[in-house]
């Protein structure tokens, strides 16, 4: 049984090869993943809006936050965003009650799909880029008040 000195030396050589190897973990598989983001049939919260109406609020939205789109069939667009050398592209499919956004591609992300992970920058970007459309929706859908 080793002795106390000798379990102190031990922690001292045994320390700096631990650090090592998490770092070397965290760097072999990217640094931090974050779960892809679902958004799937995302409900329209606003009811009585047109499919035109809905497209045209997702339009504004991807546009206040600098995505630039592009139309890519009937009631879809697909969407970038990009920032330095990262770079996300979303598909965005609607109807006039609801709305789905979906990875297309990205640069940087780290995106793997055997694990179903991204990096977190992409989960807040598509997060915001969501809220903003759902801003878009109510802001169509309020009512003038009454004078």
């Amino acid at each position: 049984m080793p002795s106390l000195i000798g379990r102190r030396h031990l922690f001292r050589l045994l320390l700096p090869v631990a650090a090592a190897v998490s770092l070397g973990a965290l760097s072999g598989c990217g640094g931090p993943q974050s779960k892809m983001p679902d958004f799937r049939d995302q409900q329209v919260p606003v009811s009585g809006l047109t499919a035109e109406q809905v497209g045209a609020a997702i339009a504004n939205g991807c546009k206040l936050r600098g995505w630039q789109i592009d139309a890519a069939g009937p009631n879809t667009v697909a969407a970038q965003y990009n920032h330095g050398r990262l770079m996300a592209a979303v598909t965005i499919q609607w109807t006039a009650t609801a709305y789905t956004i979906m990875y297309r591609d990205s640069a940087g992300m780290r995106y793997n799909p055997h694990r179903n992970s991204i990096h977190p920058r992409f989960v807040m970007w598509m997060r915001n880029l969501r809220r903003t459309i759902n801003n878009e929706f109510l802001r169509l859908g309020a009512s003038p008040q009454p004078i």
